[in-house]
C-alpha cells in the first residue's frame, strides 16, 4: 500500500497472508485462491478504435495545365501427549533402564524434529515477508529469489510455483513463467486458477490457441471464475469472434459486477459495433469502478475523438498519460486531438514521444510523415512513410501517401505501383483510385482514368478532386454536359470544405465549357 498502487482486495489478501500469528492467516490454499481470484485477472488493453487517418490527396491537373504474492500456512507443531507408564515394582532393573533409554531417545528425536520444522517454517515466513517487501518495491528479481528459497523448503507447494510464475510473467520472462505454471498444474491439476494464470502467459506470448485452451479448462474446472471468462473474451476478440467475446464479458460481469476490465472490453466491442451509447456507458462504468484505470480512460478518450468531442477526449487522454506515462498509443491518439485543434507543435511532440516509447508503432511514423508533409518537409515525410511500410507491409494508406510523394516528384511509374498496392490491400480506399486515375489521365488513357475516378466517387461522394478529375476526362471526351456536372459537384464540395482556390478553378472550367 505504501510503495505501489494495488487494489484494496489484493492488499487485504497480502495483509492476512502474512500476519504474525498463524491462526490469523488463511488456513488453506483454497481459501487463499478464493481471495486472490478477482485479482488474478490479466488486464488487457484491447485495440482502441483509432480516428480516421488523414491523407494528403493529390488534386488532378486541370485540362489546360502542364501539370502480481505468496501465501503460506506456517505449521506449528501440536503439543505432544507424553506416554503414560504404569510403574510395576516387579520389573527388572535392566528393563527399567531400557525403557528410560527408549523414552529419552524418542524425546530427543521429537524435540530435534519439531525444532527443525519450527525453524524452517519461521524461515519460510521470513522469506515470504522479504518477498512481499521486495514485490511492494517492485524489485521483482529480489522477490523471485525469495520465492525460490521458499520453494526449496516446500518443494511441493503449489502456490509457490504459481506466485513465482506470476512474477516471471510480470518481468516478461514468459518461458520461465510457463515452466513454473506447468509445475503448479502438475502438482494440482484441478486448480482452475493455475490454468487461468498460464493462459495469461500464453496470451502475452501471442499464443492465442493455447491461451484459449487454458481459459476454457479453467472455466470447466470452476464455472464461477470470472477472471477466466474475462480473459477468454479477450482471446475471442483477437480472433474476431465478437459474439463469443461479448457473451464471455457478460458472464464475467454477471459473476463479478466490479470487474472494470470487463466493462472496458465490452465497451470496445460496442464501440466497434457502433452502439455508441452502450460503449460510453461501459467506459463510464469501468472508470466509476476504478478511476485510475488508464486503459478505460484511453478508450473513452478515443471514443470521444471519434465523436468529435475534442475537449472531452483531451481530458481523458491527459488523465491516461498521468496515470500511465508509458502508454505509447495514448500519445499517438492525443497527437490526433492536437492536430484537430490546430496545434501541430504539440501533435509532433506527442508523435515523437509515442515513437520513443514504441519504435514499432507504424501509425505514429505515418502520422508524423503527414505532419512533415504539411510543413513541406518531403525528405522526412518519405523517410517516415517508408518506415511505416517497413513495420507494417500491409498498411494501405501508407502506400497511397508514398504514391502521392512520387507523383509530385513526377515519378509516375513508382507512384502507379504504390497506388496499385494500396488498392490491392484495401479495395475500398477511394483516394488510391483517384491517384491512379490521375496517372491514367496523364498517360492519355482516358477510359481507364474515367473508370478510376468513377470508382473513387462511388466509394466517397465527398471526394471533390475525383469529381474534378472526371470532369477533366469528360471535357476531353467532348462530353460537355457530363464535364459541367462534375465540375459543379467539385465546386460545391470545394466551397463546403473551405477550399477557395480549388473552388475558383472549378468555376473557371465551367465558364470555359459554357462559352
Amino acid at each position: 500500500k505504501n510503495f505501489v498502487t494495488v487494489s484494496p482486495q489484493f492488499a487485504d489478501t497480502l495483509e492476512r497472508m502474512t500476519r504474525y500469528h498463524f491462526r490469523d492467516r488463511y488456513q488453506s490454499a483454497e481459501l487463499i485462491l478464493s481471495a486472490l481470484a478477482p485479482t488474478l485477472i490479466a488486464e488487457r488493453s484491447l485495440p482502441s478504435s483509432n480516428p480516421p487517418l488523414e491523407t494528403t490527396i493529390v488534386k488532378p491537373r486541370s485540362p489546360n495545365s502542364s501539370k502480481s504474492t505468496l501465501p503460506t500456512t506456517v505449521v506449528t507443531p501440536k503439543p505432544q501427549q507424553s506416554a503414560s507408564f504404569s510403574p510395576k515394582i516387579d520389573l527388572r532393573r535392566w528393563q527399567i533402564y531400557l525403557g528410560i533409554a527408549v523414552v529419552s531417545a524418542t524425546f530427543v528425536f521429537l524435540l530435534g524434529y519439531l525444532t527443525l520444522n519450527y525453524q524452517n517454517n519461521l524461515r519460510t515466513s521470513e522469506f515470504i515477508q522479504n518477498a512481499k517487501k521486495e514485490y511492494k518495491k517492485q524489485e521483482n528479481s529480489a522477490a523471485i529469489n525469495g520465492l525460490v528459497r521458499i520453494f526449496d523448503f516446500k518443494s511441493n507447494y503449489v502456490i509457490a510455483d504459481d506466485s513465482r510464475g506470476a512474477n516471471y510473467r510480470d518481468q516478461g520472462k514468459l518461458d520461465e513463467a510457463i515452466e513454473n505454471f506447468n509445475k503448479a498444474i502438475t502438482l494440482d491439476p484441478n486448480n482452475a486458477v493455475n490454468y487461468n494464470d498460464r493462459g495469461s502467459v500464453y496470451y502475452d506470448s501471442d499464443n492465442q490457441d493455447k491461451a484459449l485452451d487454458d481459459f476454457s479448462t479453467a472455466i470447466k474446472l470452476d464455472p464461477n471464475l470470472a477472471a477466466a471468462y474475462n480473459n477468454r473474451a479477450y482471446v475471442y476478440y483477437n480472433k474476431d469472434k465478437k459474439k463469443e467475446a461479448l457473451d464471455d464479458f457478460n458472464k464475467a460481469i454477471e459473476l463479478e459486477s466490479k470487474l472494470a476490465v470487463s466493462y472496458n472490453g465490452r465497451g470496445v466491442i460496442y464501440h466497434d459495433q457502433n452502439e455508441d451509447k452502450k460503449a460510453l456507458d461501459d467506459y463510464n462504468k469501468a472508470i466509476e469502478i476504478d478511476d485510475n484505470y488508464a486503459v478505460a480512460h484511453h478508450n473513452r478518450g478515443t471514443f470521444y475523438l471519434s465523436q468529435e468531442k475534442i475537449d472531452e477526449s483531451l481530458i481523458d487522454l491527459n488523465k491516461t498519460i498521468k496515470i500511465e506515462p508509458r502508454l505509447a498509443n495514448s500519445y499517438y491518439v492525443r497527437s490526433s486531438v492536437y492536430s484537430n485543434k490546430g496545434n501541430q507543435l504539440e501533435a509532433l511532440r506527442d508523435l515523437n514521444k509515442a515513437i520513443e516509447l514504441d519504435s514499432t508503432l507504424a501509425v505514429a511514423y505515418y502520422d508524423r510523415g503527414l505532419l512533415y508533409d504539411k510543413q513541406g518537409n518531403q525528405q522526412d515525410t518519405l523517410k517516415d512513410i517508408n518506415k511505416a511500410i517497413e513495420l507494417d507491409p500491409e498498411f494501405a494508406n501508407a502506400y497511397y501517401v508514398r504514391g502521392n510523394i512520387y507523383y509530385n516528384r513526377d515519378n509516375q511509374t513508382t507512384a502507379f505501383n504504390d497506388y496499385n498496392k494500396a488498392i490491392e490491400l484495401d479495395p475500398k480506399l477511394s483516394s488510391a483510385y483517384l491517384g491512379r486515375g490521375n496517372i491514367y489521365y496523364n498517360q492519355n488513357k482516358y477510359n481507364d482514368a474515367l473508370d478510376n475516378y468513377s470508382k473513387a466517387v462511388d466509394l466517397d461522394s465527398k471526394l471533390a478532386h475525383a469529381f474534378y478529375g472526371r470532369g477533366n476526362v469528360n471535357a476531353v471526351l467532348k462530353n460537355k454536359s457530363g464535364a459541367i456536372y462534375d465540375y459543379q459537384k467539385a465546386a460545391a464540395l470545394y466551397k463546403e470544405q473551405g477550399k477557395d482556390s480549388d473552388y475558383q478553378d472549378a468555376m473557371k472550367q465551367i465558364k470555359i465549357l459554357q462559352q
